[in-house]
């Protein structure tokens, strides 16, 4: 018999092979054992025909290569199937998310998942340093045939452990999550394995609850894929699932409440939150991080860019575009400080910033959107909170808050420049062609009847009482002279100092 170079000419009635290079009679063994699924050896093979229940043939292929080591081989086909025990250390191989499928079968037991690690129902929960690890699944699509398992009740796949990789792989039509991983400590395990899962070039669409529900093991490093059509949230991690790496991840479907909802810190870059019907992204931990990335929304009420409060601290969000909001670019329920954000926003935003900002939150704004005022910066600058505001308004204006919405705005205004407060909303004072003119009432004191205003000039020389209006003022700058201060009253000017 002739060895296969490839894994791709490994056929239906092969057993097991050695992937192999063949030199005249002798052959030379240059890869792993692979375990068949179809071969008779494993509970007479499975068919792959998605009507055929396939469960004890994977399962004896899988038993098979964890005692001996080796690859469980998918080759095309639909397999139907439903509580696979995965072991540690055999990897599973197909040939592709077309090619190899392994399909929930149809009217399921609803309590039992697709696939689940070796000891899950005694680990979840737990704070365990246990569970499967140190194994590959790579180019298999699975089908939680949500069609004909309406009422199926748990995450279609359920690991407890470390360690692992998956890659280049599908899950779609879950009826409820599609993934759902989990492990119990939050400490180190330092071995060549490590703790970290690796999960990859995926594609997760249609889940009837989370795409993915992420409760360990933390540090781990998550994307590229697409999460799509989820129930609930794309992407939730809570527990022991802190301080992921997530990369390149796009979540989208106006089917989802959120698309990311972190109980736990992350770090998001470069990743797109889409179309969720309450918000993009809720921080309702410390310490997560979005750098990059699109964030946005058809048009729809009540949708909010990112959530950055509900008592977060050291929540860091950097150069992300939040696009199309229309209930608040940035909300902060309630923010427990330190938090930094900075962002640009445009699109149909009504409200650019919601909530109540901490005074130690920082955030920068660049805003050309509806919401607050198109084509405008904003730093630090939410209601209640001192702040610095650049608007490409008509005039254009630079605001300076205090606190509350005491605002106090510098604006060309076709050529003067004036300066207002927001009560009353009429100019304090404007400069033009080197003059000075106040505005209004002056403290101390508010005069009777109707606000008056008054000009200040300077010049050397004594004034013209055919210059200036009455009420306005005249400084004389040649300091030498006497008088040297005026008031013009009934249309001459009098002597003041």
């Amino acid at each position: 018999m002739a060895f296969p170079t490839t894994v791709d000419s490994i056929t239906d009635n092969v057993s097991v092979l050695h992937a192999s290079q063949v030199l005249g009679p002798q052959r030379i063994t240059v890869g792993p054992t692979y375990y068949n699924v179809k071969s008779d050896q494993f509970n007479g093979g499975a068919v792959g025909d998605g009507v055929a229940d396939d469960t004890l043939a994977i399962q004896a292929a899988e038993n098979t290569a964890t005692v001996n080591g080796g690859t469980v081989f998918f080759p095309p086909g639909i397999y139907a199937a439903q509580g696979i025990v995965k072991m540690s250390n055999p990897d599973w191989l197909g040939t592709g998310t077309a090619g190899s499928i392994l399909k929930l079968k149809s009217s399921a037991a609803t309590g039992t998942p697709l696939v689940i690690g070796q000891n899950f129902a005694s680990l979840t929960g737990t704070t365990s340093a246990g569970g499967i690890t140190n194994f590959r699944i790579a180019r298999l699509m699975f089908d939680g045939n949500k069609a004909n398992n309406g009422s199926f009740s748990v995450p279609l796949i359920q690991w407890f452990g470390y360690g692992y990789d998956m890659d280049s792989f599908g899950i779609i039509n879950a009826n409820n999550t599609s993934l759902y991983s989990e492990w119990g400590t939050s400490g180190l395990i330092l071995s060549p394995i490590g703790l970290e899962a690796r999960i990859r070039n995926f594609w997760i669409g249609f889940s009837g609850q989370d795409g993915i529900e992420w409760a360990g093991p933390h540090d781990s490093m998550i994307g590229p894929g697409i999460i799509a059509g989820a129930g609930r949230h794309s992407f939730w991690s809570h527990g022991n699932g802190g301080a992921c790496a997530i990369e390149r991840v796009h979540c989208w479907g106006a089917s989802q409440d959120w698309s990311w909802f972190l109980d736990t810190n992350a770090y998001l870059t470069e990743c797109q939150g889409e179309d969720g019907t309450v918000g993009a992204v809720w921080c309702r931990a410390d310490g997560v991080q979005v750098v990059g990335g699109q964030y946005f929304s058809t048009p729809i009420a009540f949708r909010i860019g990112i959530s950055a409060g509900h008592a977060s601290v050291n929540t860091h969000i950097r150069s992300a575009a939040i696009l199309g909001i229309t209930s608040a670019a940035v909300d902060f329920g309630n923010d427990g400080g330190g938090n930094s954000l900075e962002f640009y926003t445009t699109g149909s935003n009504t409200t650019v910033a919601s909530g109540t900002q901490s005074a130690n939150t920082l955030i920068k704004i660049v805003n050309s959107g509806a919401g607050g005022a198109p084509n405008s910066t904003y730093t630090h600058w939410t209601n209640g909170s001192p702040g610095l505001a650049i608007r490409d308004t008509n005039p254009p204006s630079l605001y300076f808050r205090h606190a509350g919405s005491s605002d106090v705005s510098l604006r060309n205004n076709s050529g003067v420049l004036e300066m207002r407060t927001a009560t009353p909303t009429t100019p304090m004072a404007v400069s033009q062609a080197g003059q000075l003119t106040l505005l209004g009432a002056v403290s101390p004191g508010t005069p009777a009847g109707a606000s008056q205003s008054g000009q200040l000039f300077m010049g050397s020389g004594a004034p013209s009482n055919a210059n200036g209006n009455n009420g306005d003022f005249y400084l004389r700058t040649d300091t030498t002279a006497t008088p040297h201060f005026y008031k013009k009253i009934t249309g001459s000017w009098t002597t003041i100092v």
